[in-house]
């Protein structure tokens, strides 16, 4: 059990990687107005998006390899800080070295970059998640959540101002610059794994096990179904869109980069008014309700 001192200097520690990675995701994510920008950049058809983004969904499949890892590594806090960094790295390498590839080896590179990328970053997610879910106390969790998702809507809303103004003082063909400004944010990638090294890790995540018994009894779980069901209806439609909304916005609409974040910004405040309503609802309400 973490002392008082432990606990609250974690969630300080969590928060600042949450905030770090928010500049990050903000900047290099797969459906960024910067990061489209740079694909289409390369000579990427538009139409080859989809596949792009496909590829980045399809690393998830390395979470199912994490948890069958997790019963052999002995240091969790160790494994999740290394494979965690190997992401943003390898992004930012990637990213850098592109421009200057042969056309023709643009696509499959970017697509296996973008791959091994995104399957480092899964490989952390089972344990840094439970990691995350034991830290936080049960009866500030919808505060702290609430609060949490309020700072980095902020964040969020900063980070889309300065990359729509730094992008749009780019060309369009300019591959070298939109790199670098993708290499910056990928910096930011890198500190959100180092602020976590301060965090105490609970024993409970520490000594986490996971066995086929205790996958079946997941699934056996009605509401647990019924909930994977939900998620599933509901982002369907989204699998199909996502991937084209920058592509739209950049080559039909011929939108600004400053307008695109503009746009995102508006999302961003309300999701900030919601949330600061949305905490203190849950921990009265339940999270059922």
């Amino acid at each position: 059990r973490l002392s008082s001192k432990d606990r609250r200097n974690s969630l300080e520690s969590f928060n600042w990687s949450a905030v770090f990675r928010t500049f990050y995701e903000t900047t290099c994510g797969a459906g960024t107005f910067v990061f489209v920008g740079f694909v289409l950049s390369l000579g990427v058809a538009k139409e080859d998006m989809g596949f792009i983004a496909g590829v980045v969904s399809f690393a998830c499949i390395a979470q199912v390899v994490s948890l069958a890892l997790a019963n052999y590594v002995r240091d969790k806090k160790a494994f999740v800080l290394a494979v965690a960094a190997l992401e943003p790295m390898l992004f930012v390498g990637a990213v850098l070295a592109l421009p200057h590839l042969p056309s023709g080896a643009r696509i499959p590179a970017l697509a296996g970059a973008v791959f091994l990328a995104a399957a480092f970053f899964h490989l952390t997610r089972p344990l840094a998640d439970n990691w995350l879910a034991t830290t936080i106390p049960e009866g500030i969790r919808g505060r702290y959540l609430g609060r949490r998702f309020q700072l980095l809507a902020a964040v969020s809303v900063v980070t889309t101002l300065a990359a729509g103004v730094l992008s749009e003082r780019l060309d369009k063909s300019n591959a070298v610059g939109l790199a670098c400004l993708l290499a910056a944010g990928g910096l930011f990638g890198v500190l959100a794994v180092f602020a976590l090294r301060n965090a105490a890790m609970p024993a409970l995540t520490a000594a986490s096990r996971v066995t086929p018994a205790d996958l079946r009894d997941v699934v056996r779980v009605k509401s647990f179904r019924r909930y994977v069901g939900f998620v599933l209806i509901y982002n369907f439609p989204f699998f199909f869109a996502c991937p084209y909304y920058q592509v739209f916005n950049l080559e039909v609409l011929k939108m600004k980069a400053s307008h695109i974040a503009l746009m995102m910004v508006g999302y961003q405040l309300v999701r900030l008014g919601a949330t600061r309503l949305a905490g203190p609802l849950l921990d009265r309400k339940g999270v059922r309700w």
